[in-house]
């Protein structure tokens, strides 16, 4: 019996010394996160760290990708930048994730050619065909929403070729792009097609192709919106250290990129990492100062009423846009916001 006694002595004995050195070898040395972002001014965002992260023993790269497939990382993503819209939906649909930033607040212009007139109100757009971008999420729902609240008519059509202006309301076509929009544009050659695109396209490719900016939806719409958020899971949310030092690392890259040898260093570090991007080494401080890129955090009062302005606005046009409703202030959808 004793030597039965000794033999499980020194069984409980090995098991726990195992046990000791499995905990050991799982032990967690340091966390590492990617954050994706989609090309364009949300890439401008996330320049500053796509050279890497780190916070203690915690790491974070950023990774950029077409801004057609965002919506595909953005789901299962430790930490994304998203149409603001987008962020809503995901939680809507389930998706365990909080918001973070504003971190651009509209950087959308109107394009044409030479003789077309300016945009300086709502109404200059009456019997014009406007080719616009982001069908279903911000870019088109704060223009379509514009419309409405003036009182101005518009119908969509789905036939960019043959799209003609008519008289007394709009004619919207949306294009799968910057790029697509500017071609529908340019192939018009007339005052009465506009486009709506993105900066920096707008002073980049736009003018390539011999159009000008004609004005800036955000100056119609009274000022600037919440178009793309910073998202993340909670439990990366959990560690407030990291992200508080996250949201520092992104205000001080939002300051750098609108001077000339930041907007180059940008370019270069989004370059580097996703080869399409439809940015160009002729970015300058100028170019970037009109992307609209700012930090500003959902826990504060500005950041939470701003963001939650643009979702009602989404929504009282197009409620599927958001997933069908407004995330509550205490849904624990809004960081650093518990009622």
């Amino acid at each position: 019996m004793k030597g039965y006694k000794l033999l499980a002595l020194a069984c409980i004995v090995a098991l726990s010394i195992a046990a000791v050195f499995g905990l050991a070898s799982c032990k967690d040395d340091g966390a590492e996160y990617t954050l994706y972002a989609p090309d364009g001014a949300p890439a401008l965002a996330a320049a500053g760290i796509i050279g890497g992260f780190t916070h203690g023993d915690t790491a974070i790269k950023a990774n950029v990708v077409g801004s057609d497939k965002i919506q595909q990382y953005a789901a299962d993503a430790d930490l994304a930048i998203v149409p603001s819209n987008l962020a809503a939906n995901l939680f809507n649909k389930g998706s365990d994730i909080k918001v973070i930033a504003t971190v651009t607040h509209g950087n959308l212009y109107f394009i044409g050619s030479s003789d077309a007139a300016a945009v300086t109100k709502a109404s200059d757009l009456e019997g014009k065909v406007v080719f616009s971008i982001g069908q279903g999420s911000v870019p088109a729902l704060i223009f379509e929403r514009l419309l409405a609240d003036n009182g101005i008519a518009y119908e969509i059509s789905t036939d960019t070729a043959a799209a003609q202006p008519a008289a007394g309301k709009v004619t919207l076509c949306y294009a799968a792009d910057g790029a697509a929009a500017i071609r529908a544009v340019k192939s018009k050659d007339s005052a009465d097609y506009y486009g709506i695109v993105g900066e920096p396209a707008v002073s980049i490719a736009a003018v390539k192709n011999g159009l000008e900016d004609k004005g800036s939806l955000q100056t119609l719409c009274g000022g600037g919106y919440s178009q793309a958020v910073l998202i993340a899971k909670t439990s990366v949310a959990k560690d407030g250290e990291l992200i508080a030092a996250l949201l520092d690392a992104l205000k001080a890259n939002a300051d750098s990129i609108v001077t000339d040898e930041g907007a180059k260093a940008a370019y270069e570090a989004i370059k580097g990492n996703f080869d399409a991007t439809s940015l160009a080494a002729t970015i300058d401080g100028a170019i970037a100062r009109r992307c609209n890129v700012s930090v500003t955090a959902i826990s504060s009062e500005s950041g939470y009423s701003e963001y939650l302005d643009t979702l009602n606005k989404v929504f009282a046009l197009k409620a599927a846009a958001v997933g069908g409703s407004v995330p509550a202030k205490d849904s624990g959808f809004y960081y650093g916001i518990s009622n």
